[in-house]
């Protein structure tokens, strides 16, 4: 390796001007590159975007969801309400028709069996 004091002026000037050339070929390379990634930032700043309007949609859809479930539910309880008194008016008339004997035992399980409700009276 040739040691850069004995070198002449004229070949050390070329030598610098040949790193000066290299390192701004290397600096418009970086140049571009940071280019394509601000553009890449742009792009992703719009996807990231997207999503929270995705997000934002899909909060709206649970909200709906959960006052829909509510209305179930609430539906669900008055119509179990509404059995329960249904339930309770059949199990007296057969309790009723039972003691006039118009039906028999026999009938009378049968009829309280398929009921929605189990019934919590005892079977006469």
């Amino acid at each position: 390796m040739v040691a850069i004091e004995y070198m002449e002026d004229a070949a050390k000037q070329e030598i610098l001007e040949a790193i000066g050339v290299f390192a701004e070929s290397v600096d418009q390379r970086f140049e571009s590159i940071d280019k394509r990634f601000e553009s890449i930032d742009k792009r992703f700043d719009q996807i990231d975007k997207r999503f929270e309007s995705i997000d934002r949609r899909f909060d709206l859809v649970d909200k709906r969801f959960d006052a829909t479930d509510r209305k179930i539910d609430n539906v669900k309880g008055d119509l179990v309400h509404l059995l329960r008194k249904e339930d309770e008016k059949m199990n007296t008339l057969i309790s009723v028709l039972a003691k006039k004997s118009v039906i028999n035992p026999k009938e009378t399980r049968e009829i309280l069996a398929v009921r929605p409700f189990p019934s919590g009276r005892p079977v006469l």
